[in-house]
């Protein structure tokens, strides 16, 4: 399941994932957050519930157990896309690397 949050609460996260990437690795799990500026709006951070506007910077984390990782080679980042301006965001893995990577991020005029 993913959880959106805010700049605080999502760097926060960000940090504890890099913290505790060899627990992940040996659980064979993957983490995968993606940050950037919001394209909508309505959102409310899933620690504080502060609301997230349009052009606000939020974070997404989504953690993946190992059989559901193994196909992140072909991710079509489309649970992103609801959220994000995909030309502003950063994605960062954490914990166990997908045999075949993660796949790139692809803008719309890709498709």
């Amino acid at each position: 399941m993913p959880y959106l949050f805010c700049k605080p609460h999502g760097q926060e996260h960000a940090a504890d994932c890099e913290k505790d990437q060899d627990t992940y690795r040996q659980l064979g799990e993957t983490v995968m957050i993606v940050s950037g500026r919001l394209h909508s709006g309505g959102w409310l951070c899933d620690r504080c519930n502060v609301p997230l506007k349009i052009g606000a910077t939020a974070y997404l984390l989504t953690s993946y157990p190992e059989h559901f990782a193994r196909e992140l080679e072909g991710y079509d980042y489309a649970n992103e896309r609801h959220y994000f301006q995909m030309e502003s965001i950063e994605v960062n893995i954490y914990g166990a690397m997908p045999p075949g990577g993660v796949a790139p991020v692809m803008l719309e005029e890709d498709y």
